[in-house]
């Protein structure tokens, strides 16, 4: 299913199947998506809760929240924060100027890979314990802090933390520039 607009909102909840929203200036509000969800907009926010496939958002100067996405979720925005919470599958935040704040959820098995840039502002993301990453870190001009252990290979620079967090196994990409970056357990 599709829903096309120009500079209109886009609402849709309860679909059983995907959906594909495109919309030119206007938020985006979807709800209970049964599959594959898309959305595409500028300059207006993007909402998704209770996504029962993957998640894939186009927007630019609009901020980006999801929650409960079963499967995959990659962003890309700009100048506006990405807030993504209980997501199942891999995670991709591709921002600029505009803060990430992540929770992974545990996954029946495994761990899935995360990776998330931005700059002039702060990424935190949170993973479950117990689950094992390959971490690399890097900012300029701000902090990375860990509330889990990691095991850091190579020069440690209060920039950049290149490590692994358990076992390892998943890439933990998290990337910034003039920002903080927090490592958090996940409630």
């Amino acid at each position: 299913m599709t829903l096309k607009s120009s500079f209109g909102a886009i609402e849709a909840s309860n679909i059983p199947k995907g959906i594909r929203a495109v919309t030119g200036n206007g938020g985006i509000t979807l709800t209970d998506i049964g599959g594959d969800t898309f959305a595409k907009t500028s300059f207006g926010s993007v909402l998704a809760e209770n996504i029962g496939g993957s998640l894939t958002v186009q927007n630019s100067n609009g901020s980006v929240t999801a929650r409960n996405v079963k499967g995959d979720a990659g962003v890309n925005t700009s100048f506006a924060g990405v807030t993504l919470d209980t997501i199942g599958g891999r995670i991709t935040v591709d921002n600029q100027n505009g803060a990430i704040s992540v929770t992974a959820m545990r996954p029946a098995n495994g761990c899935r890979d995360i990776s998330l840039k931005t700059s002039f502002s702060s990424i935190r993301v949170r993973v479950p314990e117990g689950l094992g990453y390959n971490l690399t870190a890097r900012t300029s001009f701000g902090r990375i802090s860990s509330e889990l252990p990691v095991t850091s290979t190579g020069s440690i620079g209060g920039d950049t933390l290149n490590g692994t967090i358990g076992s390892g196994g998943c890439q933990l990409q998290l990337t910034d520039s003039n920002g903080s970056i927090e490592i958090a357990k996940a409630p």
